[in-house]
This record gives C-alpha cells, structure tokens and sequence, in this order.
C-alpha cells in the first residue's frame, strides 16, 4: 500500500480531508483486492491524517482531487472571498 500523509487542523480542514477520502472511494474504482484506509491522530490543536491506497496512481489522483475538493463551511455559510486591491 502507498502512503499520503498530512498535518492540518484538527477542524474544518480535517473534515475536508475524511470527506475526500470517501467521495475517491466512491469515484475511483479500486482493483479487485485493493485495499484502503484513513488514519486521523490527534496532535493538539493539529491532527495527523494518514491515508493508505492501493497503487501510486490512486494516491497521486486522491492528492490532484484533493487540492480542489472543499466542503460547506460548518456554519452552512459560504466563507467569504478576499480581494486585494
């Protein structure tokens, strides 16, 4: 098995990660035997995710999903956008 791994923190953003993890297992269609696995640990205010795929090319797709994979904001809000001018 090959090995994605992160420290983030232990709120939004770590739901963010477990959320995505599922949503793959979904769209990707592992090879029969494969195997998966999420691993969290908490660090304090961080959390340490651990994520386990069958092939090189199933974690390289799960880190390109994701880096545009995002979630509702907890309070149901759409978080603001910033601009710069």
């Amino acid at each position: 098995m090959f090995t994605f791994e992160t420290i983030t923190d232990a709120g939004h953003e770590g739901e963010r990660i477990l959320t995505a993890f599922y949503r793959f297992l979904e769209r990707k269609e592992a090879p029969p035997g494969a195997h998966a696995a999420i691993h969290t640990e908490i660090l304090g205010p961080s959390q340490r995710c651990v994520v386990q795929l069958w092939s090189k090319d199933a974690v390289a797709d799960f880190e390109s999903m994701l880096r545009d994979f995002h979630t509702p904001s907890p309070s149901g809000l759409v978080p603001p956008r910033l601009k710069r001018y």
